[in-house]
């Protein structure tokens, strides 16, 4: 509980007054005077659980990526890569640019996706990205044929794309975040 302030004396009151006490006792009255034991734990809660909420988050947005090797985390990654299943797709891709009668570029994109795992799989979209010297030109979506592949199973797919600058020559392909709805 904290006590309330006594609201100053007037100043002609303590004009003639003469003070006896001491700057030693000034710094008694400090000395004696107790932090409320209740408000230290409750901070020490907050910091925690501030703490433990950015280093969720920080996992969280790592796993949304995709970047974020489970058994790495402190404290809990090994329980964490136990939950988490093994990836069993193996994708390849090969890209052509072929030069269009009208000057354009097409690229083509083939590749193959195989179930490397001994249980069947869930197929995920697939993002396409070409790069080049300058950054990322172009990001597409691939939508495989199959949506289920059974162990030791593989399955095609292709695309193609123009309208991207001629020095954009480098493909990469990554599966897709899965869409929650």
């Amino acid at each position: 509980m904290i006590a309330p302030e006594m609201p100053p004396a007037p100043a002609d009151a303590d004009a003639g007054a003469t003070d006896n006490a001491t700057d030693d006792d000034a710094d008694d009255a400090t000395d004696n005077a107790q932090p409320d034991a209740g408000h230290a734990p409750a901070l020490l809660r907050t910091l925690f659980a501030a703490l433990a909420g950015i280093a969720l988050s920080i996992i969280a947005a790592g796993l949304w990526v995709g970047r974020v090797d489970l058994s790495d985390t402190p404290y809990v990654g090994a329980a964490l890569a136990r939950l988490s299943p093994p990836q069993t797709l193996a994708i390849s891709v090969t890209g052509t640019t072929t030069a269009l009668p009208s000057g354009r570029l097409l690229l083509e994109v083939k590749g193959v996706i195989r179930n490397t795992g001994t249980a069947t799989a869930d197929v995920p979209d697939l993002r396409a990205s070409l790069s080049g010297p300058s950054g990322v030109a172009l990001r597409w979506t691939i939508v495989p044929q199959i949506r289920r592949l059974p162990a030791g199973g593989k399955t095609e797919y292709s695309s193609t794309v123009t309208g991207f600058p001629p020095d954009a020559r480098s493909v990469a392909i990554s599966p897709a975040r899965s869409r929650l709805f």
